[in-house]
């Protein structure tokens, strides 16, 4: 594996193994989390339903309109918004936490569906089914977590 010893492809590994654990932590969080959110749980797993549809066409979109760094950071941001906007206002708005959890989930989504994208490209062909190994791994090793952290008492899961 002379291609690991690389410094562009590990700073590339560990950034990707990053990006795969938030995206797949987020996740599977706001899956467990959602029956502890305000508002009415069917609305709100509509929207996450909904939003997965959306965030992966979002993603697509975005990155053959501004190219993958600047797409990656747009599934970022709208996923923080959304958390944000759930975290200042999900309990004095409860009737626009569907749309807070849209926002949070259509960019968690989004951002997944660039970890999948652009594992593949990033890395040489030669490593590049094991760079998708390994980040998929690190992913879930993370995503592991999220139901013990979803259970937690109210001010730690979001």
């Amino acid at each position: 594996m002379k291609h690991l010893r690389s410094t562009d492809v590990l700073i590339n590994l560990v950034t990707m193994c990053y990006n795969w654990a938030a995206s797949l932590f987020s996740f599977n969080l706001l899956s467990f989390y959602v029956k502890y959110l305000p508002g009415d749980l069917y609305q709100n797993s509509i929207m996450l339903g909904l939003s997965t549809i959306v965030g992966g066409l979002l993603y697509v979109m975005l990155c053959q309109r501004y190219g993958t760094i600047s797409s990656f950071t747009i599934v970022y941001t709208i996923s923080l918004l959304g958390a944000i906007l759930i975290l200042l206002f999900g309990t004095s708005v409860e009737s626009l936490m569907p749309v807070f959890v849209f926002c949070t989930r259509a960019g968690i989504f989004g951002l997944y569906v660039a970890c999948m994208q652009n594992t593949v490209k990033i890395f040489p062909t030669i490593i590049s089914a094991s760079a998708m190994g390994i980040c998929n791994f690190c992913g879930n090793l993370m995503a592991v977590l999220s139901p013990m952290i979803a259970e937690y008492e109210h001010p730690l899961p979001i």
